[in-house]
């Protein structure tokens, strides 16, 4: 499992969901993990109520879109957008993600269950 991405479902994101989803939160529940789809958004729906819970980001998300996404993901065997790559091709979405859930040491980022 890949600590970082844990604890940025837990703990959600001020701005930037709809990008979460799609390039990290989707490829790496359904791609890198392997989950079933309910699983999936399920624990996409916990990163969207967290994001509202813990930092006001509430406006909806439709489930429509988020079912859409996924298959898009599946179908294409979407990759997790690294830290290098977010920071260069979306740095705003790196800077959020840097205050909320990227350690400082980077060894401990990748953990095996």
């Amino acid at each position: 499992r890949i600590r970082w991405i844990e604890k940025l479902i837990e703990t959600g994101v001020p701005d930037g969901r709809h990008r979460v989803i799609g390039l990290i939160l989707m490829p790496y529940l359904a791609n890198y993990l392997g989950l079933p789809d309910e699983e999936v958004l399920e624990r996409c729906k916990i990163f969207i109520e967290n994001s509202c819970k813990n930092f006001g980001n509430c406006k909806k998300i439709y489930d429509s879109w988020i079912k859409s996404m996924l298959r898009t993901v599946k179908t294409y065997q979407y990759k997790i957008v690294s830290k290098e790559k977010l920071k260069e091709k979306y740095p705003d979405l790196f800077e959020v993600l840097a205050k909320t859930c990227f350690t400082t040491n980077t060894n401990s980022d990748v953990y095996d269950v």
